[in-house]
């Protein structure tokens, strides 16, 4: 005898294969007795969890617990391992009771059942793949573009199928079919020599399963869905709900189909949903055919996307060192997937618009190759402002994400170009690397200039770690934009704002921001969606932004000519004013073009030298402190061995002081470098001592408290 959560007994009976319960209050058999063991069921889980977490959280349940099992879970799952996300264990007294409950479901949600469930459906669809795109070029030539709907394959069906099945080998089902104009429950035969996806296409529909599909949306629905998505991002829940309002204003339209065994209407979000994604398959693979057939390689494919820039460069000139083409790259951390909103089960593929990941990694592993031989407190000013460029910020604005964010170019024109996906991590310098690398290797005669926001700590970093082939480097300009070159230092920006850099004309840089502008409305779907429906989402609203481009270049291109010549008549009426104001510096002599120029390359000049001063003045104050440090490591050394015998707890003191300082010198000698290397062994001692004084002033001045 069992008794239930609410204290009433319950005595489970088997009789002709039906469920027959006898409590306390009555009699339930069939149905009723299924939904009362099944609310039991659900209510011993939430208690189970919640008595679980009130105990200790390293103890598992109890044997006789009524949860879900956990164990045996595949590869693609995520275990349950008695801990919350962030670390910490179920005693979190910050959670109530009910927020510890949900989080012990979720985890039992990811049992084996469902995670082998998703495997079989994605590796069903991925072998069904190539067979319903050659159906689907196919049979939108027959359909004038799927524009007809199920009248036009009536009369053709036999030309696509040539079944010889056997009576016995056919079989009918019934199947939801859902259209622009109408639902209906309709009776589909199906036979063996053809997949049931197959035959639903050939109806001129796509089913929502592989395996004994239930639900159909019409293909004219689905791209009317995805023409309609594209520019807006309207959600899938919203979609439906409209679309089941439209119908209802049509008399005889909706007929309100109701589920299998209730009178409830059925809810086809979740069927819709997956349907878009199979379809949004299946024209990745029709572009991917046109390419193959095509020859396509990565120049021609970026060539589609900006002819101007990409395309055929005939009877131009430029200048030596001028960069044929401009880019601008950047990251985006608003665009990125919380880690516990789906089950991960299906390896990530990457789209065409995404760099693959092993390039990625490879890149990284590079980088952290090279960057082990530098200690982290190498950055300059400008790293240092810019928190994009320090990945410590990760490990707690990303806690709980696992794609953290996009990483993209965009040509001059705004068309997107590459986007790489940031896996729990920031903005790294492996991405921007893996972009340039990309770009470079596609135009192997082609210059290019690349705007980014940290372009002076990019081409620093990359040309002392050498991250980059001296083919590829040689043809690479980094230069900031117009915007975020004012948040750098004066020097920066002489040396790498692309309005005082010769080619760069007025390529402002910006185009990667007015791209996230564009795909902000998927933001809140792509987050909870799962990681392949996120690159699958930002894919299609890239191309959707590069068609819109394309169409209207020419207005782009005319008024951006326009800019570029006002501009330069402007620039043309300040110079000529210029010129005709006495110089009073050469009493006598106007203003003159050259005079102007050697006052630009004097203040290069001069910025140069005192660059040079700040530096070296810096290495002066750590070769004091190297010498202060060296010279308090010889003074504890001597009161060692002054009270080894006498007192052990000073000495034993002294003893990791000595540690300490020479942990400190290790530090400073790798920050001074070659600096280190020429002084220490030839350094005067008057220099020594002089540094020494300067070291204890500064010192001095710095715990002084000022008045």
């Amino acid at each position: 005898m069992k008794r239930s959560r609410d204290g009433r007994r319950v005595r489970p009976l088997k009789d002709n294969g039906k469920t027959t319960l006898f409590t306390s209050s009555g009699r339930l058999s069939g149905r009723r007795a299924d939904v009362f063991l099944a609310k039991s069921r659900t209510q011993d889980v939430i208690m189970d969890a919640i008595d679980f977490s009130h105990s200790s959280p390293s103890s598992p349940p109890s044997p006789n617990s009524s949860a879900i099992p956990l164990t045996n879970i595949s590869e693609g799952a995520q275990p349950f391992d008695w801990k919350w996300e962030d670390g910490d264990t179920h005693s979190d007294p910050s959670q109530s009771s009910l927020d510890r409950a949900r989080q012990f479901l979720r985890k039992s949600y990811r049992s084996e059942r469902y995670v082998s469930k998703l495997v079989e459906e994605d590796r069903r669809w991925t072998e069904l793949m190539p067979e319903m795109v050659a159906h689907y070029l196919l049979l939108e030539g027959w359909s004038g573009g799927w524009a007809d709907g199920e009248e036009a394959f009536k009369d053709r069906v036999g030309e696509v199928f040539l079944c010889r099945c056997e009576q016995g080998d056919r079989s009918e089902k019934e199947v939801d079919l859902l259209d622009i104009l109408g639902e209906r429950r309709a009776t589909v035969s199906f036979c063996r020599c053809t997949p049931e996806p197959v035959r639903l296409l050939c109806m001129g529909y796509l089913p929502a399963s592989p395996h004994s599909p239930r639900t159909a949306f019409s293909i004219r629905f689905l791209r009317f869905h995805h023409s309609m998505w594209a520019p807006s991002g309207i959600s899938i829940q919203s979609w439906i709900e409209g679309w089941q309002k439209y119908l209802h204003l049509l008399p005889g339209k909706s007929t309100a189909l109701k589920g299998r065994g209730t009178d409830q209407a059925r809810s086809f979000r979740i069927p819709f949903g997956k349907t878009v994604s199979v379809f949004r398959c299946i024209l990745l693979g029709v572009q991917q055919l046109l390419e193959e057939t095509l020859n396509h390689r990565n120049s021609d494919r970026l060539a589609m996307i900006c002819p101007p820039c990409f395309g055929p460069m005939e009877n131009e000139r430029k200048e030596d060192k001028v960069p044929d083409n401009i880019f601008s790259m950047d990251g985006n951390f608003v665009q990125r997937h919380q880690a516990n909103s789906t089950i991960n089960a299906i390896p990530l593929r990457h789209p065409p618009s995404f760099i693959p990941q092993e390039a990625i990694d490879d890149a990284r592993e590079t980088n952290e190759t090279a960057t082990s031989k530098y200690k982290s407190h190498d950055k300059d000013a400008c790293t240092e402002s810019f928190k994009a460029a320090d990945d410590k910020r990760s490990q707690s604005s990303f806690r709980n994400s696992d794609d953290t964010g996009l990483f993209a170019a965009v040509c001059r024109h705004d068309q997107p170009l590459i986007f790489a996906n940031i896996f729990k991590s920031g903005e790294k310098l492996c991405y921007s690397v893996v972009v340039v690398k990309y770009l470079a290797q596609a135009f192997v005669d082609r210059r290019f200039g690349a705007q980014y926001d940290i372009a002076c700590n990019f081409e620093k970093h990359v040309d002392k770690r050498n991250l980059l082939p001296t083919d590829i480097r040689e043809r690479i300009q980094a230069r900031l934009p117009t915007f975020h070159g004012y948040a750098h230092g004066w020097d920066c920006q002489i040396n790498y704002n692309s309005k005082y850099s010769t080619g760069f004309g007025q390529s402002e840089g910006e185009g990667t921001e007015r791209t996230w502008s564009k795909m902000s409305s998927i933001i809140g779907g792509c987050r909870y969606m799962t990681r392949n429906n996120r690159l699958l989402t930002i894919e299609f609203r890239a191309q959707h932004i590069v068609e819109e481009g394309l169409v209207g270049l020419a207005v782009t291109l005319r008024r951006k000519y326009a800019n570029a010549t006002t501009s330069l008549r402007q620039a043309s009426k300040r110079l000529d004013f210029l010129k005709s104001i006495d110089n009073i510096h050469h009493p006598g002599s106007k203003y003159t073009e050259a005079f102007f120029y050697e006052q630009w390359r004097q203040e290069k000049r001069d910025l140069g030298q005192e660059s040079k001063k700040t530096r070296q003045k810096e290495e002066e104050e750590k070769l004091g402190a190297f010498f202060g440090l060296q010279y308090r490591l010889e003074q504890t050394a001597r009161t060692l061995e002054s009270t080894r015998q006498i007192l052990p707890e000073t000495a034993a003191k002294a003893l990791a002081a000595m540690d300490k300082y020479s942990a400190e010198l290790e530090l400073l000698a790798q920050e001074l470098g070659g600096a280190f290397r020429d002084l220490r062994p030839a350094e005067k001692e008057r220099r020594k001592q002089l540094l020494l004084y300067s070291a204890c002033k500064t010192r001095i001045a710095t715990a002084s408290p000022s008045y």
